[in-house]
């Protein structure tokens, strides 16, 4: 899984399950060569998903999601940072509805996030996360955060969101929040963090560094440190209840 013919950078892995065992969906980001992260699937060979951006722009943080009712795979992904397109410029969650005819559709403007069964998911850079739905929102202010890197789930337990980020100063951790336990780990493999990663059938992946700070390459975890955290020193929970109509 996560192998690449090439060298070319890749970071942000996900990998989703389908109906069936053992169908799954693995995306990631590949730099083309104009230096450009794009997002890709894995059919047999790498592709690139046709996601109607600008060339110039910037498209990172994929998800996919299986919807048995409708047998369609849908797609997530934060993109932006365009010079030649105006509209593209600031960074936006786009859904494509069907991954068999991709077609991206703006959510919101956001800098990290992703939709799943109806609960959206985002935030900005800095600012904490909202997890919310027509009629509810609850916000997570996470402490001691300076930067939010990127937000997803754990695919194997979905209401474990996955949260890398950086602390003042410069480091970088990956949370894992569980909210119905009220637990927070911070991922770490041999005392480094993990950075971006993923994780399927209890099989974990992260994007290593192998020389600047983008230059990265999808690898295997071989052996995953949860180190618990203690929730309130780590999240505010704050909950806004539904409206009463009248």
């Amino acid at each position: 899984m996560f192998e690449f013919e090439d060298d070319r950078n890749t970071h942000m892995p996900y990998v989703a399950h389908g109906e069936a065992k053992g169908d799954i969906r693995q995306l990631c980001c590949i730099r083309d060569d104009a230096g450009k992260w794009k997002i890709h699937i894995f059919d047999g060979e790498w592709r690139r998903i046709p996601t109607g951006m600008p060339e110039d722009a910037t498209e990172c943080s994929p998800f996919a999601e299986y919807d048995p009712k409708t047998r369609k795979w849908s797609a997530t992904f934060i993109a932006g940072g365009s010079l030649t397109d105006r509209d593209k410029m600031r960074f936006a969650l786009y859904r494509i509805p069907n991954l068999a005819r991709p077609k991206a559709e703006r959510i919101l403007y956001a800098d990290a996030g992703y939709y799943w069964k109806g609960l959206l998911f985002h935030g900005g850079r800095i600012g904490g996360i909202d997890i919310e739905t027509e009629r509810h929102r609850r916000h997570l202010e996470l402490k001691g955060v300076e930067y939010l890197y990127r937000l997803t789930n754990n695919a194997d337990d979905p209401a474990e969101i996955l949260v890398t980020g950086q602390r003042p100063g410069g480091d970088v951790f990956t949370w894992a929040i569980d909210l119905r336990q009220r637990t927070v780990d911070d991922l770490q493999t041999e005392g480094q963090p993990l950075y971006k990663p993923c994780v399927i059938d209890g099989e974990w992946f992260t994007a290593r560094r192998d020389g600047g700070f983008e230059e990265r390459h999808i690898a295997r975890v071989e052996k995953l440190d949860r180190m618990p955290q203690r929730w309130d020193d780590c999240i505010i929970l704050t909950e806004e209840e539904p409206e009463e109509e009248d």
